[in-house]
């Protein structure tokens, strides 16, 4: 995009180094986030799948009234929700809900976690 707007052409090496300067500047945010989370009463979790250079990733996410957190990882479930970081020091009691999301859609089971 840079290159067709501004005639700018950046290397692979050039964006290696924007993506781990991004990260060590978003991991205050990130930690932030995941304390508001763990200190809340209620969270919510859950994972979609995404395509990331051809493959299936999962993209999960914790939330509560104030915050989310995405989290993509190769897996899904237990595996990368304890690599999240969140659900593990979660104490929760379950509380499930089902629910339609429309006439043609199956049920959908939520389960809302209360700390």
């Amino acid at each position: 995009m840079l290159k067709d707007c501004f005639g700018l052409a950046l290397s692979q090496g050039t964006l290696v180094n924007f993506a781990k300067k991004a990260d060590t500047q978003v991991k205050p945010s990130n930690e932030a986030i995941k304390q508001d989370i763990l200190d809340g009463l209620v969270a919510n979790f859950d994972e979609t799948s995404i395509y990331q250079s051809g493959k299936t990733q999962w993209l999960h996410s914790a939330s509560n009234e104030h915050s989310t957190l995405y989290f993509p990882h190769q897996k899904r479930g237990t595996v990368a929700m304890d690599a999240m970081g969140i659900l593990p020091q979660f104490m929760t009691v379950g509380l499930p809900i089902i629910y339609i999301q429309s006439q043609n859609m199956a049920p959908v089971i939520s389960i809302i976690l209360v700390n």
